[in-house]
């Protein structure tokens, strides 16, 4: 699976449901931005 179509379905995911699942994927985007 590339890269791309993976980024657009997390971030979907992160958009569609902010109130569950908040700080997790918010902690792992800074943490892969801090990586790169």
């Amino acid at each position: 699976l590339l890269p791309g179509p993976a980024v657009v379905i997390y971030i979907a995911a992160w958009l569609i449901l902010p109130d569950q699942q908040n700080s997790i994927p918010l902690q792992n985007f800074l943490d892969r931005r801090s990586i790169s």
